[in-house]
């Protein structure tokens, strides 16, 4: 993620684009990055749905939560 702030940085700079603002739009950015690939990695890892213990010792059936937060940042 570093390399890309840098990058966005310097785009920024290029175009005379300087200020706090846009730096806080860059990290804002970063965030909802990173945030969209654990989502995505969760989503990797589990599934759509995946297996869980009830507290009946059933196995049951859960949809991964990811999958909606994921479409919430589009």
């Amino acid at each position: 993620m570093d390399e890309i702030k840098k990058d966005l940085l310097d785009q920024l700079d290029e175009n005379g684009m300087l200020g706090r603002f846009y730096e806080d739009i860059v990290d804002d950015y970063l965030k909802f990055a990173k945030l969209k690939n654990e989502l995505q990695e969760d989503i990797d890892k589990k599934g759509i749905r995946f297996k869980v213990m009830t507290g009946n010792r059933i196995m049951a059936d859960k949809p991964n939560e990811s999958v909606q937060n994921y479409c919430l940042l589009w």
